[in-house]
């Protein structure tokens, strides 16, 4: 059957293939024969050169937008990983975040951070409180109390069970950062942890 249908696969490749090439030589022979029975008509308004100008303005118009909106996203999950990393655990709605960023934002990547942004991000934790939904910072790693032997726990279980090493921002990112450093320069000075 596999073989079948390979041989089917093939003969249809075969026609697209020769469909094409007749298709480019019509199109070369309608060219030519187009371009021998030239009249002087005037130039269109519409021509290429226009056409051409416009279409980088457009690009550079949508490339800057989308650009505008991840820095955007980046800088809510950065607030929310502030709040996180100062003891505040509890999730907040789109319109506090913005309040609390003191951001700008139009309507339609309002939108857009609602319906898909914040819902798909890795680092944000979505909450349904009474069908609104509700954002907190998701830590890479369970070290809610912040202590050493919280993390010695982890590393070892992770390393019993081959997962893997942890990387320092995943540290840092879970823990505010002063203290993720002298947590891991105590644990490599007692010889518990390579870093």
């Amino acid at each position: 059957a596999l073989f079948e249908e390979h041989a089917n696969f093939r003969k249809r490749e075969a026609d697209a293939a020769s469909f094409l090439g007749s298709t480019a030589k019509r199109k070369k022979t309608e060219k030519s024969s187009s371009s021998s029975q030239k009249t002087n008509r005037p130039k269109s308004t519409f021509g290429r050169s226009k056409t051409s100008t416009c279409f980088p303005n457009d690009y550079h118009t949508s490339s800057s937008s989308s650009q505008s909106r991840f820095l955007i996203l980046a800088k809510i999950v950065e607030k929310l990983k502030d709040c996180f990393l100062g003891g505040t655990t509890d999730a907040i709605t789109l319109d506090e975040i913005i309040q609390e960023s003191e951001l700008i934002i139009e309507s339609s990547d309002k939108h857009w951070l609602a319906s898909e942004a914040l819902l798909s991000n890795e680092k944000i934790d979505v909450k349904k409180v009474e069908g609104i939904n509700k954002f907190v910072y998701k830590s890479p790693l369970n070290l809610k109390d912040g202590k050493k032997q919280t993390l010695l726990n982890l590393l070892k279980n992770r390393h019993e069970k081959c997962e893997g090493a942890v990387t320092v921002d995943d540290v840092r990112d879970t823990i505010s950062r002063e203290k993720a450093d002298k947590i891991i320069e105590n644990l490599i000075k007692d010889g518990q942890v390579v870093k």
